[in-house]
């Protein structure tokens, strides 16, 4: 999860690259200091043996003879190997993920504003709008249960791709409970199969329930229908994307590749080149 820190550097003085060096949450600090620790332990104990190691024998002075050659052949091949090149396309890979996943986080504001806007069943008449029905909340409710579909569709992609929504939402009782999704929406969903990717069904519900608006003459034209069904599907593509980031990883091959380039460039001609 991303650490908020503008804050801190906000204003430029002295100070701000220091107090922006030593935050440790979120830092990479915080990230490699484990995997650090062990390597000093690795170096320390074998910069010690090394030392420490007599050379009263020429089995002994041999032995270490053949450790530098070893350390020299390892300098050569971390040389040899493009480390930053490789961890480069790979940061940035994972960088740019990272960052169209955050611009592809859905919000049903759009949606509303519309519906907000055409979907009233009002008539003009004379140069002013009049209600045809004064009475009727129908509108209401329409909007209202659109936007709550809308709110069930994140909910149920977020609980396939967050492990922090599902610890609080994980299952449809909770939904139910928290008011996103009724009794009779939950005996529809455990009807459905058990793959995942149910979130596009109150999508299809959010459509269906404006197109009836406009049959009933809520929405009075159908480009103003166009421009709300437009919305909901973008809606939808943004959680789809969502979802695609998560069920399709990076490959494997790529994660192993980099770590063995790092590990083999940078951890282990350090251990060894002592």
């Amino acid at each position: 999860m991303t650490v908020s820190y503008a804050s801190s550097v906000a204003t430029v003085h002295h100070g701000s690259l220091v107090r922006l060096l030593a935050r440790w949450h979120g830092s990479v600090y915080q990230a490699v200091w484990p995997t650090f620790l062990l390597f000093c332990f690795a170096y320390g104990g074998v910069a010690l043996i090394y030392y420490l190691l007599p050379t009263d024998t020429p089995e002994r002075l041999e032995m270490k003879q053949q450790f530098v050659q070893v350390c020299a052949y390892a300098a050569r091949i971390s040389d040899a190997i493009p480390v930053s090149f490789v961890l480069g396309f790979f940061v940035n890979l994972v960088v740019s993920r990272w960052w169209k996943q955050f611009l592809n986080l859905p919000t049903p504001d759009s949606a509303c504003y519309l519906m907000g806007t055409y979907l009233r069943g009002y008539e003009h008449k004379e140069g002013y709008y009049v209600s045809e029905q004064c009475d009727s909340e129908r509108p209401l409710l329409i909007r209202r249960s659109v936007a709550r579909y809308l709110n069930l569709a994140s909910a149920l992609c977020f609980q396939e791709i967050s492990l922090s929504m599902k610890r609080q939402v994980g299952t449809l009782e909770d939904l139910v409970d928290c008011g996103l999704m009724t009794k009779q929406e939950e005996t529809i969903f455990l009807n459905l199969s058990q793959d995942n990717g149910h979130f596009f069904v109150p999508v299809v519900w959010a459509v269906t329930l404006l197109s009836r608006a406009h049959h009933e003459g809520f929405i009075k034209h159908e480009r103003h229908l166009d421009a709300i069904v437009a919305e909901v599907v973008a809606f939808w593509r943004q959680l789809h994307i969502l979802f695609l980031h998560d069920y399709v990883n990076v490959p494997l091959v790529y994660n192993q590749v980099s770590e063995v380039f790092h590990a083999r460039g940078i951890d282990l001609a350090s251990l060894l080149c002592i």
